[in-house]
């Protein structure tokens, strides 16, 4: 019998999958698709740490921050990726994110990263959000801030972040399943498990490069250590660790489930039948 073990987060889960340069390279190449994205060299990805230390004290860490180099023609500078994952709305996101972003350059200067002459890096934070209510949270600091005229708006702080609300994507907007983030959605919007092993024959065949082994493993480790224990709650999932191995899980449940339910009916009619007597 499969033992219980310490489920991790879906924090925990996402933090796993977006370590991958292959998926944050698929992530902002489908689904940010803006002229500045193709000035982006890739091959630099690197993840950088992500806890600083507040005035406070207090530590704060963001889910994940990727840095890559940004070289349009007469121009090369680093920019920052700085990604939250949300799975409730949260109205003041807008200002959590200011914090992270502020604390980052501090940081950025206490450890002396800039020359005199270098100004702060852009950063692009972006909330990876997979909730079942559309995400309603303002997504600029000024739509917080009370309205004012007379030229003190002009002192007013501007700041704003990108939000995927993976549940309410267009579909032109995932696009067909070839596409590691696209599969990630996919899951999170799936009904059902035969929908769960459609994306895990997708990511199979998917051309995923060096890191494609590990890419699959990590979401493997997702499906079977978050996805399908809040799926199948009542299930002792085998511990897995091959996407084949996920898909032979589920292929066998799909078969019994259906034999299971109709025992549960006749134990139920049992203590209907039961009760009246």
């Amino acid at each position: 019998m499969a033992k219980k073990a310490h489920r991790p987060t879906h924090d925990a889960g996402y933090k796993r999958l977006f370590s991958r340069a292959g998926m944050i390279e698929a992530l902002l190449c489908r689904f940010i698709p803006e002229p500045w994205i193709a000035q982006l060299d890739f091959s630099t990805l690197e993840l950088i740490p992500t806890h600083w230390v507040s005035e406070k004290h207090h530590r704060r860490e963001s889910d994940l921050v990727w840095r890559v180099r940004f070289g349009p023609e007469g121009m090369d500078f680093i920019v920052y990726l700085l990604i939250e994952h949300q799975s409730t709305p949260f109205r003041y996101m807008v200002v959590r994110l200011l914090g992270y972003v502020m604390l980052f350059y501090d940081w950025i200067l206490q450890q002396r990263l800039l020359t005199p002459s270098q100004r702060l890096p852009p950063v692009l934070p972006l909330v990876l959000y997979n909730g079942r209510r559309r995400w309603r949270a303002p997504l600029g600091l000024r739509e917080l801030i009370e309205p004012v005229s007379g030229g003190l708006e002009r002192f007013l702080p501007s700041f704003r972040y990108l939000v995927l609300d993976e549940a309410h994507l267009p579909k032109e907007v995932l696009g067909p399943l070839d596409n590691p983030a696209t599969a990630v959605f996919e899951v999170e919007r799936s009904e059902n498990l035969e929908q769960i092993r459609k994306v895990i024959a997708a990511v199979k065949e998917m051309p995923l490069g060096a890191e494609g082994e590990a890419i699959r493993r990590d979401m493997a480790a997702w499906l079977r250590q978050v996805v399908l224990p809040a799926r199948l709650p009542d299930e002792e999932l085998p511990e897995v660790e091959e996407l084949e191995e996920v898909d032979e899980m589920l292929a066998e449940r799909v078969k019994t489930w259906p034999k299971k339910w109709m025992a549960e009916g006749y134990q139920m009619a049992g203590r209907k039948a039961c009760a009246k007597s």
